[in-house]
């Protein structure tokens, strides 16, 4: 058998730029070490800038070894002999370096530029960071909303939590993951970037494949008293206190306030000033998204996973990234956690029941129940208790109406009103109709007449003015009411106060009966009472000649208005009985037609709603 080449062992550790102790190097020895592993003449062309910050600038550059563009990063210029930062600049590149994923950019080379400034060179990425999209997207700008849907941004934080999960699993903890560190590249590419303020611990780092999972760069840096590491609103609650001493649970909390604002386009700890964004991390208890912005129906499963992630203790938060990552794949694969689904639904209808037992305020009480059980439905359309729960509340009468129903009723009263008031408008016309039969009949009383139908004319019209106003007033139709009262008892001189004049009342005062409703029927009858019996009180008082005589048992009308000639007076009383029938007759059954479409789209909207219910609970 040929010898085949010698391989190192699998958990052998090349020897790295800081396998020697480096606490008694100098500067001088320090930039030679490097200098001696990476010759920078005639390699790199610094070409133009693309970002800048506090520690770093970040240039593009040509390497003419490999022929391709490089990210050159180098500390900044004011940071140039600051030992902290340079060894925090390095361990940053070396920790980068050895995180080999594919959400991680790779880092090429590390070397000193002939100026004497410490750099590393990166793989080039193209891009937007999540900030500026949830930023587009908050703003609504053109194409923002359509092209970084809920479910990109989801999938993309799902890839960066399997990339924390790794980084963890090699003893590594970001400690300063947020919107801005996460890039979204032009071709599905998802990033997670600075990984400078990166802590090493070692005891977290999995063994499972012995030392070559371990970080080479395992120098400790200084950190002092009060200082935060971290950006505010995204560094968890033990962060604040104690930088160097926070395990992976605190990129899970970081990773929980960016799904938080994905979901409800606010941030988690939503103020201006880093002072008030570390109070409230302490101090405030952390919202659910959907406590946020209910309105925005955040699906249960993303609600009660970023709840998890947010808790201010790290015993009741959600164990790890992996689980993180897991829980919006789940989502993003259509499962349903049912069990979730149930209780979520369970903790609905209890508050909807609450509710109902509220005092304070009924009507806004039994709206907030009535939600509660829509959205138990929604999560669980099988619960008994909420289907019976809802079905009560819709069935019973609220002790207060809502203001809505109340502006829906008078809209519909308004129509009402019109409806009968035109109808009554072309009844009084009608009438116009008897005045050739009182010509016919030998008019004696031409003034009378002229007078009756004067009133009529102007009971006619003022209610025609009524039905076309957007607002009927009371006053005008009052006005209307006495002066048909008054039309109708002049009628005492054709036939007497007890033969038309009751006919033609009973059917105007059942006109102003439905207009007007329970709250002025005694008015309305007091009304017609008085056109019938006022002229009769003043024939029995002798200041209107008397329309009935009783004769030998026998009882005689002599109208005051005509001759009461036998035929067309037969015709008069006749067209008389048959108008009054006609016109009641038309009205009521126009007003059970209303009756019954309203109680038609009761019952279309109540089988509608019943259409939402499971076949066993319909």
């Amino acid at each position: 058998m040929a010898d085949r080449p010698s391989q190192p062992h699998p958990a052998f550790v090349a020897p790295t730029l800081f396998d020697a102790p480096i606490d008694g190097v100098g500067d001088d020895d320090l930039r030679q070490r490097i200098r001696e592993r990476s010759p920078f003449a005639r390699r790199y062309q610094r070409q133009r800038g693309l970002a800048s910050g506090q520690m770093s600038d970040l240039l593009l550059a040509r390497d003419h070894l490999i022929g391709r563009a490089v990210a050159y990063k180098s500390l900044a210029v004011d940071r140039a002999g600051d030992r902290e930062a340079e060894l925090r600049f390095l361990r940053e590149a070396t920790i980068q370096g050895q995180l080999e994923h594919p959400a991680i950019v790779p880092v090429y080379d590390l070397g000193v530029d002939p100026e004497g400034n410490i750099y590393f060179t990166m793989k080039r990425i193209r891009g937007i960071n999540l900030d500026e999209i949830l930023d587009g997207v908050s703003w609504d700008r053109e194409g923002f909303r359509a092209t970084y849907t809920r479910r990109r941004l989801i999938q993309a934080l799902a890839n960066v939590a399997l990339a924390v999960d790794f980084a963890h699993r090699r003893g590594i903890i970001h400690r300063d993951l947020k919107p801005s560190n996460i890039m979204l590249g032009d071709f599905g590419e998802v990033y997670v970037l600075d990984w400078g303020l990166a802590r090493i611990d070692l005891s977290i780092a999995d063994d499972s494949e012995g030392s070559a999972r371990r970080p080479a760069a395992t120098f400790a840096l200084r950190t002092l008293p009060g200082a935060l590491l971290g950006t505010p609103g995204y560094m968890a609650p033990e962060q604040l206190g104690a930088a160097e001493e926070v395990s992976p649970a605190a990129d899970v909390y970081a990773l929980g306030a960016i799904l938080f604002e994905v979901l409800t386009d606010t941030r988690l700890h939503d103020h201006d000033q880093p002072a008030d964004r570390v109070r409230s991390t302490i101090q405030e208890a952390p919202p659910r998204p959907s406590e946020r912005r209910p309105e925005l129906a955040i699906p249960p499963e993303l609600d009660a996973l970023c709840s998890a992630a947010i808790q201010r203790d790290t015993a009741a938060r959600l164990a790890d990234a992996r689980r993180f990552h897991d829980g919006l794949e789940r989502f993003l694969a259509g499962e349903r956690d049912v069990e979730l689904r149930g209780a979520l639904a369970a903790q609905h209808v209890d508050a909807a029941q609450a509710h109902r037992e509220a005092k304070d305020d009924p009507v806004a009480a039994r709206r907030r129940a009535i939600r509660e059980l829509g959205r138990a439905l929604a999560l669980d359309p099988g619960n008994i208790r909420a289907t019976n729960d809802l079905l009560a509340l819709l069935g019973e009468l609220p002790s207060e109406t809502p203001e809505e129903v109340e502006r829906l009723a008078a809209g519909a009263r308004r129509r009402y009103w019109r409806i009968v008031a035109r109808f009554s408008g072309l009844a009084y016309l009608s009438i116009f109709l008897y005045a050739p039969l009182l010509l016919w009949n030998g008019a004696t009383a031409m003034t009378t007449i002229v007078f009756f139908y004067l009133l009529i004319s102007l009971a006619a019209a003022l209610s025609f003015w009524v039905s076309r106003q957007e607002e009927p007033a009371m006053a005008l139709v009052l006005v209307v009411h006495a002066v048909s009262n008054v039309a109708f008892a002049t009628l005492a001189g054709l036939a007497g106060p007890l033969v038309v004049v009751p006919l033609v009342v009973t059917v105007n005062a059942g006109g102003f009966a439905l207009l007007f409703g329970r709250r002025m029927r005694w008015w309305i009858f007091a009304g017609g009472a008085l056109a019938i019996f006022v002229p009769l009180a003043l024939e029995l008082l002798g200041v209107l000649p008397p329309t009935y005589e009783f004769v030998d048992g026998a009882m005689l009308i002599r109208p005051r208005w005509v001759e009461a000639k036998p035929l067309p007076s037969l015709v008069f009383l006749g067209v008389a009985a048959m108008t009054s029938l006609g016109t009641a007759t038309f009205l009521f059954s126009e007003l059970r037609e209303m009756v019954l479409r309203s109680e038609r789209r009761f019952y279309v909207h109540a089988w509608q709603l019943r259409q939402l219910l499971p076949n066993r609970l319909r």
